[in-house]
């Protein structure tokens, strides 16, 4: 993968985070919906670790903190 393709990548998982934490303040969805969906994400982010170059792991892992941060809030 190229950087460039990394960062399509890392800009639908952005986009995802927002579209989670909507649903979260409206209600639209229930919480274990939304750790479902969030995990499934994050578990996707996991697998471009393996493609992305090296030098694009940090923006990755910056994410996926993120996301771990989502789904620690869902379960509190």
């Amino acid at each position: 993968m190229t950087a460039d393709e990394v960062e399509r990548c890392l800009a639908v998982g952005r986009e995802a985070l927002v579209q989670f934490a909507e649903l979260v303040i409206s209600g639209e969805r229930s919480r274990g919906e939304i750790y479902a969906r969030a995990r499934v994400e994050a578990d996707a982010l996991i697998s471009l670790l393996d493609e992305a170059p090296e030098s694009e792991h940090e923006k990755v892992h910056d994410l996926l903190d993120r996301y771990d941060t989502l789904m620690a809030a869902l379960v509190n």
